[in-house]
């Protein structure tokens, strides 16, 4: 993994370690507006974005929140809503299942009530917050909570977060070297995506968090 340019961020009884340089870039979803997918192949018109493989269930407890509100979506929003009878989520509970070559929340760009996660359309119609309404790992990116060494890292999704498939993938968003369509948003990331943030960190450490990456850089 690449070097990252880190700050210390307490949060509840850890400390965690901040990767500054991507909270303080320009990064945007451009689903819809020229995202590539995941596939080996770079494909903007298939509308698949990072949908194309099943999103991974946090615990049992998502798992049953996920069926819960897939079975109660209206069929305006929810392009595969026939399909969803036989359930969301595959047999061990794990993932949500995929229906054709997607996620069987993904309406394609064909669909009437609109493209997109149906699970966010729900909720942006109902008054809601998509985030309370998908998967951890859906809300989350590209934001990851790395603990696979000793000390926590928040930084962006990056290839070998996909697994074994990742160097297959011919467009990672979340790497601007690759993918600078990302990098135009009119906001920082750690002000867009201030609600994913507070969530992961919570209300006490984002607002420290905040503080810190709007100091001179040469402070932190």
């Amino acid at each position: 993994m690449k070097h990252l340019n880190t700050i210390r961020l307490n949060v509840d009884e850890e400390v965690w370690l901040i990767d500054t340089e991507f909270l303080k870039s320009s990064w945007q979803c451009v689903w819809g507006n020229g995202c590539k997918g995941i596939h080996s192949k770079p494909d903007p018109a298939a509308g698949l974005g990072c949908c194309s493989v099943g999103a991974q269930m946090l615990d049992t407890d998502e798992a049953m929140l996920i069926t819960a509100i897939g079975k109660s979506l209206p069929s305006e929003y929810f392009q595969n809503y026939l399909a969803a009878r036989d359930g969301v989520l595959t047999a061990d509970n794990t993932a949500t299942r995929l229906e054709g070559n997607a996620c069987i929340f993904l309406n394609h760009p064909d669909f009437v009530g609109g493209a997109g996660c149906a699970l966010h359309l729900a909720a942006i119609s109902e008054g809601e917050r998509p985030m309370d309404y998908k998967p951890s790992v859906c809300w989350q990116l590209p934001l990851k909570v790395d603990r696979s060494d000793v000390q926590p890292i928040l930084r962006p999704w990056s290839r070998s977060d996909w697994g074994d498939g990742g160097d297959s993938i011919g467009w990672c968003c979340s790497e601007k070297a690759e993918a600078p369509e990302s990098f135009t948003g009119e906001q920082p990331v750690f002000i867009s995506l201030a609600a994913e943030l507070t969530a992961l960190v919570g209300e006490i450490a984002y607002a420290e968090l905040a503080e810190q990456l709007t100091k001179p850089e040469t402070n932190l």
